[in-house]
Order: structure tokens, then sequence, then C-alpha cells
């Protein structure tokens, strides 16, 4: 319809462009745009050259490059449908196990905090001791009171 001219295979680039555009967005992304893209290429080149060796007989030549690429598009569609499902239940079983490893993490983590907070609370000597812990309302520490004092010591008089 167009005139072959630089032109015009700007305009029916455009036009082919745009509807590939209309139709990723009427599908909503379901179809992305660079698969209705690659598809219009691989349908430009296969009836290029047949195109430019017989113009007058395109009608007759353009069947057999359509069917082309039809059947290497249902091949496609065949490998896809076939490996799909392996490909998913790939990505899921990554992800549940992505998900066990955080939370593993996180529990490992909150064992590291608590080991920290009853290391910091615990008060036992080299020898076994214990120490009572330093109350908080208590008197602050001089080079006379000791901040902690053993147990099993007798009280200071």
């Amino acid at each position: 319809m167009l005139p072959d001219s630089p032109g015009g295979r700007a305009v029916a680039v455009l036009v082919v462009v745009l509807v590939c555009l209309a139709i990723a967005v009427g599908t909503r992304g379901r179809l992305p745009l660079w698969s209705a893209l690659l598809g219009a290429a691989a349908m430009a080149g296969s009836y290029e050259q047949p195109y430019v060796a017989d113009p007058s007989g395109f009608l007759t030549t353009s069947p057999v490059s359509a069917t082309a690429v039809l059947v290497t598009a249902a091949a496609g569609f065949v490998a896809t449908s076939l490996l799909g499902p392996v490909v998913q239940q790939r990505r899921d079983d990554e992800a549940l196990l992505a998900d066990a490893r955080r939370q593993v993490d996180a529990e490992r983590a909150q064992a590291e905090r608590a080991e920290a907070a009853r290391a910091a609370t615990d008060h036992t000597l080299a020898d076994g001791a214990r120490l009572a812990p330093r109350r908080a309302d208590a008197a602050p520490a001089t080079a006379a009171t000791p901040v902690y004092r053993p147990f099993d010591a007798a009280p200071e008089a």
C-alpha cells in the first residue's frame, strides 16, 4: 500500500511497532513487547527475500514463508509448554530453599543475641565461683567497694 521508498518503509516500520505496542498494552504485559517485535522481525525476514526476488509472485511465495515461520513458532511453543513447568518447579524450589536459608539465618542470629545477652549477665569467675550482679540501686563502686561479690562469700561487716 505504501510506496517503496525510505519514507514508505519508515511509515511501515512505525505502524508495525505501534501495532506491537498496542498488543503488548492490550494484553497487560502477558504478551511482552519484545515477543511481538521478535515475531514481526521473523515475518519480515522471512518475506523479504521472496519479495525482492519476485514482487509480482509474492502471493504465491508468501504461504511458504508464512508456513516456515509458523512451524518454527510452533516448535518454540511446544518446547516452552514442555519445559515451562520444569523451569517453574525449579524456581519454586529455589524460592523455598532461599526462604529456609533466611529462616535458619534469622534463628541463628536470634540464638547469638540470646547467647550474648546471657553472657553479659553471667558472672562466673575462671575458678567457677559465681558473682552476684551489681544492683542498680547500689552506691557507685569505689576502690574499697568491690563491684561484684561471690555468692558464697560472707557479707561484709
